[in-house]
């Protein structure tokens, strides 16, 4: 999946080398019943193989600038301090055959070969539940960061094909079963 994120008022930080490892680190929910999350730093240091004091990038980017990355990059907003509202736009790219959905929901499918501008159907997006979410997304990631884990020892080896398809589909609940399974 590639990111483009394009500023219209703010900068963003980065972990630079956070997604060398091929790992994927541990997610907190981090405001009450949004969508956004975190990954404390302890977590991002022992995991991801980094170190914060030296690894960590301000990406100062002016009104219309564009920061690309792809998603094994830890990355996040500052926080905003001032009194105005922060605007940016967050887009994501991949291909239509890949699953584009979030905790076992169908994604939203834009554009695929043959149909350029398609009805969008917005409904199956729009009734997911947070909480639900972030349950789901904790049980994902713990399942993924043992299958990490055991790969790293050498006790748990699968083709590094299907462990980066596991790690672009956390959400993917028949992928996460599969995983179980090879565990």
């Amino acid at each position: 999946m590639l990111f483009i994120w394009l500023t219209l008022l703010s900068s963003k930080k980065i972990v630079r080398g956070g997604h060398r490892t091929g790992k994927v680190a541990r997610h907190v929910g981090c405001y009450k019943n949004t969508w956004y999350l975190s990954i404390p730093e302890d977590e991002m240091e022992n995991a991801l193989e980094v170190d914060l004091s030296r690894d960590r990038v301000l990406c100062e980017v002016k009104y219309g600038g564009l920061v690309i990355f792809n998603n094994m990059v830890p990355h996040r907003g500052l926080e905003n301090t001032s009194n105005s509202i922060r605007w940016s736009l967050d887009l994501r790219y991949m291909a239509p055959s890949e699953h584009g959905g979030w905790y076992g929901k169908s994604g939203v499918l834009m554009r695929s070969a043959g149909q350029t501008l398609p009805e969008i159907n917005w409904d199956g997006f729009l009734l997911q539940n947070e909480e639900d979410k972030k349950v789901t997304q904790n049980k994902y990631l713990k399942s993924i960061a043992l299958f990490s884990e055991r790969t790293a020892r050498g006790t748990g080896y699968v083709g590094a094909n299907l462990y980066f398809t596991l790690l672009r589909a956390l959400a993917d609940h028949e992928l996460q079963q599969a995983c179980a399974e090879i565990l």
